[in-house]
């Protein structure tokens, strides 16, 4: 800690009154268990006799390890939920209202789900999103359908739940019944751990690190620290460098009422506002109240608050800076789950950071063959001080899988995210997480869809933020970096579908002369894209065209918003050193095979990506190594100067990639696909399930059949036995990591925005 004695007197742990007396060990018991100390503290910060430096650009959240409870934080339970959980704690679902059942169209139900309507005499098959995150497998669930009692069930049985309506599908993470309608309301009473239901909501005097854990708030999922009132959190500042401290606060709208019966069940709305202040005490013992915000009961569970805490007149000076929860005017503090993010230190500074600041940008759906002619401006940039990689590839035909490598550097194979309802594995390390550790603040704005916290890719981002899918503010992003007052170093994410279907009319860019049955009309999922792949509408050559030429005149409105952008960047950044990733997660198809939009094969028309990167030296130049997706990350570490990860299967873009090499990408869709490209000739394998023969594989001279149209497989036989071979080689080269893959949780609005993209959202 700080080298002055005067704060450890003031960090005395407070008594807990009658809470801490008769209920203390009671609590101890139940919810003494803390989690990791996952909060590093930074090595720059803490000098050589242990006192603690904070620089313009440092967090407070870096620090927990090295920070106090002045008063050890409540449980903001009240005294009638804690004697229920003292007993044993059963938890009532929340209810699926018919409202959340969604029709399943008939030429998309699973084999699995088709046996189970033929169990229950045919009709539709409904389903909906699970009512609890996870449903525990282990323990007896109560059932019951529109209000009344059906049967006891465990899931772990393995048989339908005994009701004439429900069944669950683990895997997959929803409920399905079959009939004419859903049932108007589902819902299950659940034998509980109270440790594992109320987790970190349940820690008494838990150490201040293992309180911090991820929120999602309004739109933005940030770590934040869990200060329940009354408490405060201290930390001891050494001749304080910044001049303000960023703050972003938030009431998490979790309550829990009782049943008669004794059972307990989420309920909402049943905080009645909470009061965030901020105390500066000085080496002399005084203590002075720099800031505070009451957030009202209306704000609970709504979007983050931010804030300003100026500093200015405590700086160059010793102290401790105090972080205080506590109740609102009405002294109730049931209820309060007061999050404490941000907790930026920000300053007027001349220090350039030792590293240079990474922006990543990912236009979602953007061909290779339009990086050019119809991205004038992108390209006379990229041609003035960037490299463009014209031979880039994908790991995957869609978003999820391929972000997933774009994100992690692995390929789609080891990250083992090939459907909707999975997500990220919590052991696998993402590009932001490693910045994180050394060093770099994290900030992501990403359109949502499959990029949403669910699906684990705002983890290692200090701010994550969802926005609609084709509003992204580039000029605010710039706003931010030129305020941010920091000798930090910034990573910054940045991703938009403004040139995923579905595509609008659009008079000046549709192709002239066009007379077909899309004239004049949006390209849009229900009307054309879905009708065609089901085969209810017939599409050309002059229907693909028209198609395409909406497309770019989306891709024209990307170009100018883009390359204002990165033209505007290095002058907010005042010069300094920075690397841009310029890239997509995947192609798309304008009938070429026969295919629209993309995510149903592995052609390369939906794999081929732009890869423009502009180092910090600001060369140009053009070259046509075979790159990938899988080489943004060890290029990012390399270039920033981060311990290289061997166990990474790309390259290093910053110098030239071997010409041999093998590049894959894999889909799991009504077949499992797989594909090998090296030395100019491309393997697809596929793999149609329940079926008795061998896989089917097929083989293409890329440099005389850039289209992929004639399979000479046959014809080089021995061609194809090598490719596989090197596939087969490659795999087993780069197995898997030791961890499972997570497994996403939707709500309604999620699953929403990804139809109107053209997903189902459940894989």
């Amino acid at each position: 800690m700080a080298a002055w004695s005067h704060g450890e007197r003031r960090f005395r742990r407070s008594p807990f009154g009658w809470r801490g007396g008769v209920l203390a060990s009671l609590m101890g018991l139940l919810f003494g268990a803390c989690g990791p100390n996952d909060a590093s503290v930074d090595e720059a910060s803490v000098t050589d006799s242990g006192r603690i430096v904070v620089r313009p650009g440092d967090g407070l959240i870096d620090l927990l390890s090295l920070s106090q409870w002045a008063v050890a934080p409540g449980l903001a339970l009240p005294d009638a939920l804690l004697q229920t959980v003292a007993r044993g704690l059963v938890m009532r679902s929340p209810i699926v209202p018919a409202t959340a059942w969604v029709r399943v169209p008939a030429g998309e139900v699973p084999a699995v789900w088709g046996e189970l309507m033929t169990e229950q005499g045919g009709g539709a098959l409904w389903r909906a999103a699970s009512p609890l995150p996870s449903l525990p497998l282990e323990r007896p669930h109560r059932v019951f359908v529109d209000g009344q009692f059906q049967a006891e069930w465990n899931p772990g049985d393995e048989r339908p739940m005994p009701s004439p309506f429900v069944t669950w599908d683990p895997p997959h993470g929803v409920l399905l019944c079959v009939g004419a309608s859903p049932p108007s309301r589902v819902e299950f009473d659940i034998a509980v751990d109270p440790v594992a239901e109320l987790g970190g909501l349940g820690q008494v005097a838990a150490p201040p690190a293992s309180r911090l854990a991820r929120h999602e708030l309004g739109s933005v999922s940030r770590p934040a620290l869990l200060l329940p009132p009354p408490g405060s959190i201290g930390f001891a500042i050494d001749e304080l460098q910044a001049e303000r401290l960023e703050v972003s606060l938030g009431l998490l709208n979790i309550g829990w009422a009782i049943t008669p019966e004794g059972v307990v069940h989420r309920a909402q709305g049943l905080s009645d506002g909470a009061t965030f202040a901020v105390d500066v005490i000085t080496e002399d013992g005084v203590v002075t109240r720099a800031w505070s915000r009451f957030v009202p009961a209306e704000a609970v569970g709504g979007d983050w608050i931010d804030d300003v805490v100026d500093l200015t007149p405590w700086r160059g000076r010793n102290l401790i800076l105090r972080l205080v929860s506590d109740a609102g005017p009405g002294a109730n503090d049931a209820f309060d789950w007061c999050l404490w993010g941000g907790l930026r230190l920000r300053g007027q500074t001349t220090v350039v950071p030792e590293r240079p600041h990474v922006v990543l940008i990912d236009i979602d759906t953007l061909r290779a063959d339009r990086f050019g002619a119809a991205m004038p401006k992108l390209a006379a940039w990229a041609e003035r001080e960037a490299v463009v990689f014209e031979d880039a590839r994908s790991t995957a035909p869609w978003t999820l899988p391929a972000t997933a490598s774009l994100m992690t550097g692995l390929a789609v194979h080891q990250h083992g995210v090939q459907l909707g309802s999975q997500a990220l594995g919590e052991g696998l390390a993402s590009l932001p997480e490693r910045l994180a550790r050394i060093g770099y603040e994290t900030r992501a704005v990403a359109a949502g869809g499959y990029l949403r916290p669910a699906f684990g890719f705002d983890r290692g981002f200090e701010r994550f933020q969802s926005v609609e899918p084709t509003s992204l503010d580039w000029n605010a992003e710039l706003a931010h970096i030129a305020r941010r007052d920091s000798e930090r170093p910034l990573f910054l994410f940045l991703h938009t579908y403004r040139v995923h279907a579905p595509y609008p009319f659009d008079a000046q860019h549709a192709s002239p002369g066009y007379d077909g049955p899309l004239a004049g009309s949006d390209v849009d999922h229900e009307s054309v894209i879905m009708p065609f792949r089901q085969g209810e509408l017939s599409l050309d050559g002059a229907d693909g065209r028209y198609v395409a030429s909406l497309y770019d005149g989306l891709v024209t409105g990307m170009d100018d918003a883009v390359a204002e952008f990165v033209t505007n960047l290095q002058r907010e950044l005042d010069g300094q050193p920075v690397l841009i990733v310029l890239t997509s997660d995947h192609g798309e198809a304008f009938l070429e095979h026969g295919l629209l939009e993309h995510g149903q094969d592995l052609w390369n028309e939906l794999l081929d990506v732009p890869l423009v990167v502009r180092f910090p030296d600001g060369r140009a130049a053009r070259r046509d190594d075979p790159v990938s997706l899988l080489d943004v990350v060890p290029t990012v570490l390399d270039v920033v100067g981060a311990k290289a990860d061997p166990t990474l299967p790309g390259h290093s873009l910053a110098a030239p990639v071997p010409a041999d090499r093998v590049r894959v990408a894999f889909h799991q869709e009504s077949s499992r696909m797989r594909a090998a490209e090296a030395s100019g000739f491309k393997l697809i394998e596929r793999v149609v399930p329940g079926g008795t023969g061998a896989p089917v594989t097929e083989l293409y001279d890329l440099a005389r059949d850039p289209g992929e149209l004639n399979d000479v497989s046959a014809d080089l036989s021995e061609r194809t036995a090598q490719l596989l071979k090197l596939l087969e080689a490659w795999q087993a080269q780069h197995a898997p990591p030791m961890t499972g893959v997570g497994s996403s949780d939707l709500d309604g609005d999620a699953r929403d925005q990804l139809r109107a993209l053209g997903y189902l959202g459940d894989g």
